[in-house]
């Protein structure tokens, strides 16, 4: 063989290592998630065909779909390194923003993976608490991750947002269920919820939900307090709408002055059909 063969030969497994893909990471799906997004905002700005624009959000939906799997794998590939949180994390909070079952799959997926992690401290777990209280009727298993992170974690301030996260979802839930049932917001709403999730709310107890969701907040604001801005300030005001902004309950008596500057109250069109424009 000839001096030229010996260093072809020599040189193969070297060419073949720089041939090999780079190991996946994180910062590589949301850099790729970032631009597809980016290119399916501006496309929907020129497209003015209808068809076109269902073409584009498929296809952007079917890219976020491949880019969470990765990120379920990264994450399955790592136990007990960052990327173990970090990626369901992010696959969670995708659940929240994009629409579609196989979407909320992949969703249900992630929170199972960070339900189960052995140790829920980390501040990683944040973007799956933040979009925990979103995708309650969609996906399950947000509920289960929530009750996780208030039974184990050591991080108080965690523990604290996830009953805040819990009780604003159960409370979202009945809320929901209420709804399905009135006859004028029922059938509008039964066409914007998936199958399964209609399913979910129409079967839920809404009187122990609430009793429950109420329990969580009322805790809630004796750790922080109900100043405005706080989280407890947040948590008084769901309480409010629990217990006093349902279907079927008397509206608070609310007070303003009409066109012509006069003090106006709504308990004095009690029995009359009013409409509220705020």
């Amino acid at each position: 063989m000839s001096r030229l063969g010996w260093m072809i030969v020599a040189c193969w497994p070297l060419a073949a290592v720089g041939q090999a893909p780079a190991p996946d990471t994180l910062a590589a799906i949301k850099a790729e998630e970032d631009a597809a997004r980016r290119s399916f905002v501006e496309r929907a700005r020129e497209v003015k065909a209808a068809e076109d624009a269902r073409a584009a959000d498929e296809a952007y939906h079917a890219k976020v779909q491949s880019l969470m799997d990765r990120a379920l794998t990264l994450a399955r590939s790592h136990p007990g390194e960052p990327e173990n949180l970090a990626a369901p994390a992010w696959v969670a909070s995708q659940a929240a923003i994009a629409r579609g079952d196989a979407i909320a799959k992949r969703g249900d997926a992630a929170y199972r993976l960070l339900a189960d992690a052995p140790v829920l401290d980390d501040t990683a777990i944040l973007p799956a608490m933040f979009a925990a209280p979103g995708v309650g009727p969609r996906c399950p298993e947000a509920e289960p991750f929530l009750r996780s992170v208030i039974s184990r974690s050591r991080n108080p301030d965690l523990v604290t947002l996830a009953r805040f996260g819990l009780g604003t979802s159960l409370a979202e839930m009945a809320r929901l269920h209420d709804r399905l049932a009135a006859p004028i917001s029922g059938p509008a709403l039964a066409k914007e919820l998936t199958e399964a999730s209609r399913d979910r709310c129409r079967a839920v107890d809404a009187p122990k939900l609430r009793g429950e969701a109420e329990a969580l907040l009322e805790e809630v604001v004796r750790e922080q307090g109900d100043g405005p801005n706080t989280l407890g300030g947040q948590a008084a005001g769901d309480l409010y709408r629990i217990r006093h902004l349902r279907i079927g309950q008397p509206a608070p008596d609310l007070v303003g002055e009409d066109l012509d500057g006069a003090p106006i109250r709504l308990r004095d069109f009690r029995g009359q059909v009013v409409i509220l424009a705020f």
